[in-house]
């Protein structure tokens, strides 16, 4: 694999931000924060991976799997209950990154405001061939499959937010988000591959019909 040489620029992951309202008192989420970042913890597709929090300065976070087997995620760096769990190690990366992961919890009207923020520093190869690139691709494929499969009417009209510096700036049932923002980003990204394709002189495959280079309609007109 060809690596370009690292700048700070591409070593740094700009933070992510989210927000979440929980109708609960702050030491009630706070305790349910814990809960679900340890033996409740669960990959985006709801798959279970179980993981062992030590709620104290200096506590490990890590995935026990038995006869001293496991995956070291982090160390917590700063606990004041129930306001703040600060998280800091190379999470599920086996890359040389070191994350930051910040919860910070604030009393609001009806409840407790989550504000989650992720950023990080390291280096993370590219992917640079086909051979690389396709089984990840496909990997992506399946598990958006998996998720999607297990969604039904009502997780579709269920309020998507972003949120940024506290302001709400947009606001879309999860299926406008998954029609629009997702799919008709793809489809644009996708029209301008096929135009860098043209401009470097490959083969422009058929997608929403036939191009210049392949109609799968003659062969069966044939």
């Amino acid at each position: 694999m060809n690596v370009t040489a690292p700048t700070l620029d591409n070593l740094t992951f700009s933070p992510t931000c989210q927000e979440v309202h929980i109708r609960a008192s702050p030491a009630a989420t706070f305790d349910a924060l814990l809960e679900q970042m340890g033996p409740a913890n669960e990959t985006p597709d709801g798959t279970a991976i179980p993981m062992r929090l030590e709620a104290w300065p200096g506590g490990r976070w890590f995935r026990d799997l038995g006869g001293d087997n496991g995956h070291f995620w982090g160390h917590v760096q700063a606990i004041k209950r129930p306001m703040l769990l600060e998280i800091t190690g190379p999470l599920f990366m086996s890359y040389p990154v070191v994350s930051n992961v910040q919860y910070r919890l604030k009393e609001v009207d009806g409840g407790t405001l989550i504000t989650f923020q992720h950023s990080a520093l390291g280096f993370i190869p590219s992917a640079t061939t086909a051979a690389e690139l396709i089984p990840a691709l496909e990997q992506s494929v399946a598990n958006a499959k998996k998720i999607l499969s297990g969604m039904n009417d009502a997780d579709l009209n269920k309020t998507w937010r972003a949120v940024h510096a506290g302001t709400e700036v947009m606001a879309l049932p999860v299926g406008a988000v998954l029609r629009t923002i997702m799919l008709n980003h793809w489809y644009h990204h996708r029209g301008q591959l096929s135009v860098y394709l043209r401009q470097v002189g490959a083969l422009v495959p058929s997608i929403y019909g036939p191009s210049a280079d392949e109609n799968p309609f003659k062969a069966s007109a044939a």
